[in-house]
């Protein structure tokens, strides 16, 4: 019996004895899927926490914070604790996410190793050195991208998408493990709110656009890494035929 060698490169499936079969991904691809899922929905929470909290402000008069009162205190822990969920699930998608990276570079390795055009550090290091982690993460999966394509093209509209919501939601990063500053007036804690607002819908929209380049790219690279460059089966084992009287 072999595997279709063209069938699967592309789509979620593959062709068994002419059944269709939905692909199972690696461990390390489900473990950071799941990751930036449960990142996404705590994304989700943050912000309609931070939403809440300005709602609720907005009903107090210009003016000083009131220090006594109980609907907001009850929206300020809120908040806080959302935040911390968000913060904490986002160091584990992004743990999940460079444990992934890792598996998909040793994979592309075995396609197209001198496509790879940096070293396998910079899979960790790129998003860490200050001005390198612009663009070194995005080439690594163009990169990664690239192993699976018969022309070897870099970069797609996924991907610059993906990219450009990374930069954009990257400055908030930083502040996401800071106490917003104490405020003393309505109106300063309803300009944070709406910042935390805007900064949680630019995470949103960098979770929702990594789990599709999780999921495409590894439904890309690794039936094709199994089969040799771009899917080609280095060896197809026939079923003997039965000899006819």
């Amino acid at each position: 019996m072999c595997l279709d060698d063209h069938s699967h490169e592309r789509t979620g499936y593959v062709h068994v004895g002419g059944l269709k079969v939905l692909k199972v991904r690696s461990g390390p691809t489900v473990v950071a899927f799941g990751a930036l899922v449960a990142f996404a929905m705590a994304t989700m929470a943050a912000w309609a926490a931070a939403w809440y909290r300005n709602d609720l402000l907005g009903t107090f008069p210009n003016g000083r914070l009131p220090g006594d009162n109980g609907r907001l205190s009850k929206a300020d822990m809120l908040f806080d604790n959302t935040m911390g969920v968000r913060n904490a699930l986002l160091v584990a998608a992004t743990v999940g996410g460079i444990v992934w990276l890792y598996r998909m570079r040793n994979l592309a390795e075995a396609v197209w190793p001198q496509g790879q055009r940096r070293h396998r550090a910079w899979i960790l290091l790129g998003w860490w050195v200050p001005v390198a982690n612009f663009f070194i993460p995005k080439m690594i999966v163009n990169d990664l991208w690239a192993a699976t394509d018969p022309r070897h093209q870099r970069g797609t509209v996924l991907l610059r998408a993906w990219w450009l919501s990374c930069i954009v939601a990257f400055p908030g990063s930083g502040t996401m493990f800071r106490h917003l500053p104490h405020a003393t007036y309505v109106s300063q804690a309803m300009d944070q709110m709406t910042s935390a607002e805007q900064g949680d819908a630019a995470f949103l929209v960098a979770a929702v656009l990594s789990l599709a380049v999780v999921w495409k790219l590894s439904g890309r690279l690794e039936p094709v890494a199994g089969h040799g460059p771009h899917g080609q089966p280095s060896v197809c084992v026939q079923q003997p035929t039965q000899p006819t009287a």
